[in-house]
């Protein structure tokens, strides 16, 4: 874990991968308001509903839940929440702005055998869920807490999303193994996403990755999430959410675009060495990314944004 010491500087590298990298507002900004201004209940509205679509096609079609837990799901019924979430996530990612997402598939890579492993993606944005539940509508690891929250809760439950105590690393590790083995074997779950970052950024850096998904041995999906942009970025790595919301939902056009790269197959060495697993894995996706690499932390963003509040405090 890194310690980031209380007389850190807001300028300190470390806090680089979080910084935002908008445009200020200038008479372009102006110019627009009153076209998006108009836009934003029309684009809310429409996303709303696509995630009450979405949870009313759960909670019809997807599998009996009790106490944040999913029942079990057959192959067909598997394939009906497939259609139907893709269907819903899409959709809310148009009333989004999102009117074109583009998929790059490496030439190695093998949709067929790439069924049996786990995705590991970077983390930069909250749309960043949407965008791979609109590709395969996978499993995330998420946080308990999130079986409770209205709507979201019953689609994540449905979708088999791992709940954990982020507190707990051992039984974090033990869940996503297990996971891992199921969908090897070709039982009826659906894959698996991981974010080995453990927190978003502004995508011009990959920082330090977990080793939870890679202390199994198995083989991962690398897959890199890029967002285009020119004024603001959809990127959520230190931005008040009611703020980001508005400017995300008025920003006349977003794009996205992610890449599919080949199965990474980790030799021995790398199957008794997580570490060494994850930091290949990550220089790889660095390269896609055309990035850079950090080795900051979770513990370093809450750091730079505890500096944040205090300079606002002292203005």
């Amino acid at each position: 874990m890194t310690v980031v010491e209380s007389n850190s500087s807001l300028e300190d590298s470390r806090f680089d991968p979080f910084r935002r990298n908008d445009i200020g507002v200038d008479w372009i900004e102006l110019i627009k308001f009153p076209i998006v201004f108009g836009i934003f209940p029309f684009r809310f509205f429409g996303a709303l509903l696509s995630v009450v679509g979405c949870y009313l096609f759960f909670l019809i079609f997807g599998p009996p839940v009790r106490e944040s837990k999913a029942g079990q799901v057959s192959a067909t019924q598997r394939e009906w929440l497939l259609r139907g979430g893709k269907f819903f996530s899409r959709t809310c990612l148009f009333f989004l702005g999102f009117y074109r997402i583009r998929e790059i598939r490496h030439p190695s890579y093998d949709p067929v055998e790439a069924r049996k492993y786990a995705l590991v993606c970077n983390h930069t944005s909250m749309l960043d869920i949407l965008i791979l539940m609109s590709f395969c509508m996978p499993s995330f690891v998420s946080k308990e807490t999130v079986s409770k929250v209205p709507l979201i809760g019953r689609i994540a439950t449905g979708m088999q999303c791992l709940y954990v105590d982020r507190a707990n690393r051992g039984g974090v590790s033990t869940k996503v193994i297990e996971r891992q083995r199921s969908c090897f074997e070709g039982h009826s779950v659906p894959p698996l996403v991981i974010f080995p970052e453990a927190t978003t950024t502004n995508g011009y850096f990959l920082i330090k990755f977990h080793t939870g998904v890679f202390r199994g041995g198995f083989p991962v999906v690398p897959v890199v999430i890029k967002y285009r942009y020119r004024r603001f970025s959809p990127t959520y790595e230190t931005i008040r959410l009611p703020y980001y919301i508005f400017k995300l939902f008025t920003q006349l056009y977003n794009e996205a675009e992610y890449t599919l790269l080949p199965i990474y197959y980790p030799n021995e060495v790398e199957k008794k060495d997580p570490t060494l697993y994850a930091n290949n894995v990550r220089k790889i996706m660095q390269k896609e990314l055309n990035c850079s690499l950090s080795e900051s932390s979770y513990q370093d963003k809450l750091e730079y944004h505890r500096l944040l509040r205090g300079q606002c405090k002292n203005l």
